[in-house]
C-alpha cells in the first residue's frame, strides 16, 4: 500500500525510531526541553533579557501579560488589526490623527500624554 508516495512500514523495513536532537540519547524528556528552550535554543523567548526581567517582577498575572506584550511589540493595536484584515482604520481612535501602533497608543496620542 502506498500512500502520498511513501510505503507503508512493514516489518521487513524495521520499526521506525524517534531521536530528539536536544538529548544526547535522543529521548525526550520534559527537563531537557526546558533547558533546551532556556538557553535559547528552541524559541529564544527565556534567553531574552526583556521576557525575563518581566517575569520576574512582582505582580498580577495580567499586568505581567501586558508588558511582555507590550515589550515585543504584540499589542492588538489598530495597525495590527489592518494588517490581519480584521479592520479597515488603522487610526487611533483617541486621536483620530495617526495610525495606532504601539508607541503611538502608549507614549505619543494626545489622549494618553494628558494621563
Amino acid at each position: 500500500m502506498v500512500i502520498a508516495s511513501h510505503p507503508m512500514p512493514s516489518n521487513m523495513m524495521g520499526m521506525s525510531n524517534m531521536y530528539w536532537k536536544a538529548s544526547s540519547r535522543g529521548q525526550f524528556t520534559i527537563k531537557i526541553a526546558y533547558k533546551h528552550q532556556a538557553t535559547n535554543e528552541l524559541h529564544g523567548t527565556l534567553g531574552d533579557p526583556t521576557w525575563r526581567m518581566v517575569w520576574k517582577c512582582e505582580g498580577p498575572e495580567r499586568i505581567k501579560s501586558f508588558l511582555c506584550l507590550m515589550a515585543h511589540n504584540s499589542l492588538l493595536t489598530n495597525e495590527r488589526k489592518v494588517v490581519r484584515n480584521w479592520s479597515d482604520n488603522p487610526y487611533c481612535h483617541l486621536c483620530q490623527s495617526k495610525v495606532e501602533d504601539t508607541t503611538h497608543i502608549l507614549q505619543d496620542c494626545p489622549t494618553v500624554i494628558n494621563i
